[in-house]
């Protein structure tokens, strides 16, 4: 199926193509993400999301730049079930969460990341204390019956990296399995 052309015309060629099946998945994505929008979902105060990239900061022993702190302080605050980190590699998006884990931990709740493989969930973990494991590994725990039960927020490292088809996860995943989820991930 071909798409529309968009971007730049200039020594490259224009001409995108996917398949129905990727189209429809990624309506479900959408669909779930615009459904969970401001939902007030692991909603933080700004007090405990300042306080948090104050730990942050003198435990790692630099500042946070101005972006960064928006982008923290939106994640916690603003209560959407589902968001996102969208920026080119090595931008600090695994770095931020761990801001974010510190939060998390203050206040109680549960967390735990997806990602392409079992190398990238340790890199996630070592960037952010995150623990992690395969998109893989989930999608057969879930198969298995026992879903995401006890994980308060899913981070989704690299989150444009797997088919459309795996993020949005077999039917038998319950909406209250999870409470929120973070996407973080480039787009090129």
């Amino acid at each position: 199926m071909a798409l529309p052309h968009v971007g730049s015309t200039v020594m490259s060629s224009t001409d995108r193509y996917t398949t129905r099946d990727l189209l429809d998945a990624e309506e479900i994505v959408i669909g779930h993400a615009l459904a969970r929008f401001d939902e007030g979902t692991v909603k933080l105060t700004a007090e405990q999301a300042a306080a948090a990239m104050s730990v942050f900061e003198v435990a790692n022993g630099f500042a946070l730049s101005d972006e960064q702190r928006a982008a923290i302080e939106r994640t916690l605050t603003a209560g959407h079930g589902i968001d996102a980190h969208i920026g080119a590699a090595g931008t600090g998006k695994s770095t931020l969460m761990e801001a974010c884990r510190i939060a998390w931990d203050a206040t109680g709740h549960t967390y735990a990341g997806a990602t392409m493989s079992a190398v990238a969930a340790k890199s996630l973990n070592d960037a952010s204390g995150i623990p992690a494991r395969s998109i893989a590994s989930w999608l057969q725990q879930i198969r298995d019956g026992s879903g995401l039960t006890g994980v308060g927020v899913l981070v989704v490292d690299e989150a444009t990296m797997p088919p459309t088809s795996s993020r949005s996860g077999p039917p038998r995943v319950r909406e209250d399995d999870v409470r929120s989820g973070t996407l973080s991930g480039f787009r090129p």
